[in-house]
């Protein structure tokens, strides 16, 4: 409300103040806007940015400006085709991409209400085109609405501000019942690639343990397979019944709504399982570095090293293969928490009795008719099968459990066996700064952040000389602040001339939550996957470390990140409102972040070396801490701090 009363009240003062020539010279400074606001932050946000850190190290990393998509946050990414706009903003979130005809798909959205600008307006296309809708906005600017495809195919639903200026669209697949693999389909994929990496991951670490302790985790996989072989056919039975679904639907016409409903919820279930994971599937690839509950990584190349240049990223070690065994295991587990869901919703459709009281007890409700009753209980017959197999696979040990044996022996007895482990945690605050030439602020953003730090290295190394340590600092932002005025940039104020001011509403800004999941982790044990889905602002990023041993020192390198700050997600996102003679005219600016990797690894690149501690059980233990100001009091400054504490076991 707050924002509307300032907004209406510059409508009224244009009104009455501003004459023709002066609403041009609005328009223009506005347009003005696009070109200096949009294009330069951006390009001050990031790559100025990123070369005034470089400047103190230039073998830093360079990482490319972010190209942000139109619908921030959670949602599809746009097609290529439909560019950010820089004329306004229209967020857009779909409760599944793919679903089943008929079944509701619920979209939930954002634009600022700017003016007369109080509207949404979709237009589908696609096998069955529909006419425009106008979608309200809520006071907030929210708005939502339900939508059923009414064929199947390629739907194309274009989201546009009321003006047009501004649109985002989303893609939605509707399929026939006797393609239900295709919702099914990717969920099943991603948990068979997860089963694969944990064969695979075993396969490896085995080679390097004892005979007794490789025969031991391999037994103790064998009840693995079991269950992941059982969810490959109960993933058959429910693709199964869905084409027996399509001769039933062609027979009766449509279902009734109960069980219509069961169907939307089980594509909604697929859809926000596959769509979770799939951003995350293939992060354990390769022969990176991994944590105690860490993921596997991609052991690039690089990194932000010490003054002496450049750093290889170390060679994996027994101690990360155990690690891979461990995070690799966790995944599985992650992917395969959803068919609670699924086992309960496939038995409602088949009912108590093996099909016979199909959908509970709704086909013998007072007033069902006979074609529902029989639809019901033919629908739930389908099912019958699945309802067992489902029924099953949650009598069998868990996934947890499952993989809890393996996680546990990896960790607890071959990690503690094999390898030296360090853990602890770490934090870093970080400033950005911006200021015009007369040195007042028209841009600061800062963010804290916590993580855990895990090192690790091969027991029996030498007693003396340099051991060489691998390991990750695992973690996330957990607050976010930001200040800006855009009339006190240069390049705004030389355009206006300071004769006119706009007004900034922040439209988009990145979640944080207050806690450091890695740590809040450290019990339950779920893994980095799960951790990185779960967890806004997220990174996980590895490291090496030279111990020298005699002079009881450590020294870190910072690598590429596994996981950092995702760029859809983490960043700024303001709308500047002005209206010439009562036309809203809005410009939309990203305010990208710089990510930890970067900032992180330049305070640690500057502040490297710290001393060990060892007690009268040779136990070590290592503190240390650091600080990076760069430009202070300059255009753009930056100041880093951080903090870290690690012991052994």
């Amino acid at each position: 409300m707050k924002r509307t009363s300032i907004f209406l009240t510059l409508l009224t003062g244009c009104m009455m103040l501003c004459r023709p020539a002066h609403a041009q010279f609005l328009k223009n400074v506005l347009n003005s806007v696009k070109q200096t606001a949009q294009n330069r932050a951006n390009d001050k946000a990031s790559t100025t940015t990123n070369k005034a850190i470089d400047k103190v190290d230039p073998s830093a990393p360079k990482p490319a400006t972010p190209t942000p998509p139109a619908a921030a946050g959670k949602g599809p990414t746009p097609p290529a085709g439909d560019p950010p706009s820089t004329s306004g903003y229209v967020r857009v979130a779909v409760s599944t991409n793919k679903t089943i005809v008929g079944s509701t798909v619920k979209i939930t959205g954002f634009s600022p209400i700017n003016g007369s600008l109080k509207t949404v307006v979709l237009t589908v296309s696609g096998p069955v085109p529909a006419a425009a809708v106008n979608i309200p906005l809520k006071d907030s600017g929210s708005f939502s609405t339900l939508w059923v495809p009414a064929g199947t195919g390629e739907f194309r639903l274009v989201f546009k501000t009321a003006d047009g200026k501004a649109q985002t669209t989303v893609t939605i697949s509707a399929y026939p019942f006797q393609e239900l693999d295709q919702i099914t389909g990717p969920t099943r994929e991603l948990v068979v690639q997860a089963a694969k990496k944990v064969d695979d991951a075993i396969e490896r670490v085995t080679g390097d343990l004892t005979g007794p302790d490789a025969t031991a985790l391999e037994k103790t996989k064998k009840d693995f397979d079991d269950k992941t072989n059982a969810f490959k056919k109960w993933m058959d039975d429910i693709d199964q019944a869905g084409t027996g679904l399509d001769g039933l639907e062609k027979k009766y016409g449509n279902f009734p709504t109960p069980l219509q409903d069961k169907f939307t919820q089980m594509s909604d279930d697929f859809s926000d399982e596959s769509k979770q994971l799939q951003d995350f599937n293939g992060r354990g690839d390769g022969g990176g570095t991994g944590g105690t509950g860490g993921t596997s990584g991609t052991g690039a190349t690089g990194g932000t090293g010490g003054p002496s240049g450049t750093h290889q990223s170390y060679d994996n070690t027994i101690c990360e293969y155990l690690a891979m065994v461990s995070e690799a295991c966790a995944a599985f587990s992650t992917m395969l928490n959803f068919e609670t869901n699924i086992v309960k919703l496939v038995g409602g459709i088949a009912g108590d009795k093996g099909g016979t009281v199909a959908g509970g007890d709704y086909a013998d409700a007072a007033g069902a008719g006979d074609n529902t009753k029989i639809v019901m209980q033919e629908a739930g017959k389908l099912f019958g099968v699945a309802a067992i197999d489902g029924n099953e696979i949650l009598s069998m040990k868990n996934s947890a459990d499952f993989c809890g044996d393996i996680v546990q022996m990896c960790t607890s007895l071959l990690m503690k066996k094999y390898c030296v482990v360090m853990d602890g945690n770490l934090q870093e605050t970080y400033t950005c700064t911006f200021r015009n030439k007369t040195s007042d602020v028209w841009w600061q953003y800062s963010y804290t952040a916590g993580a855990t730090i895990s090192l690790r290295y091969p027991k029996g190394e030498s007693g003396h000389g340099t051991i060489k340590m691998k390991g990750n600092i695992e973690g996330n932002a957990t607050k976010f602040s930001i200040y800006t005025d855009m009339n006190q940039m240069d390049d705004f104020k030389n355009a206006s001339k300071q004769r006119s001011r706009v007004i900034g509403i922040c439209v988009y800004a990145p979640p944080s939550v207050p806690f450091v999941s890695s740590q809040a982790d450290k019990a339950t044990g779920f893994g980095a996957v799960a951790r990185g889905i779960a967890t806004p602002a997220y990174f996980n990023i590895p490291i090496d470390i030279d111990y020298q041993v005699d002079a009881q020192t450590m020294k870190f390198y910072v690598n590429p990140a596994l996981v950092d700050f995702l760029d859809v997600t983490t960043k700024y996102i303001y709308c500047y409102l002005d209206i010439a003679l009562g036309i809203p005219l809005t410009t939309r600016v990203d305010l990208p972040i710089n990510k930890v990797q970067l900032t992180l690894g330049k305070v640690i690149s500057q502040n490297s070396t710290f001393p060990v501690r060892s007690d009268k059980d040779n136990n070590l233990s290592i503190t240390g801490k650091g600080t990076s100001k760069i430009g202070p009091g300059s255009a753009i400054e930056h100041n880093i701090n951080f903090s870290f504490t690690a012991k052994s076991d």
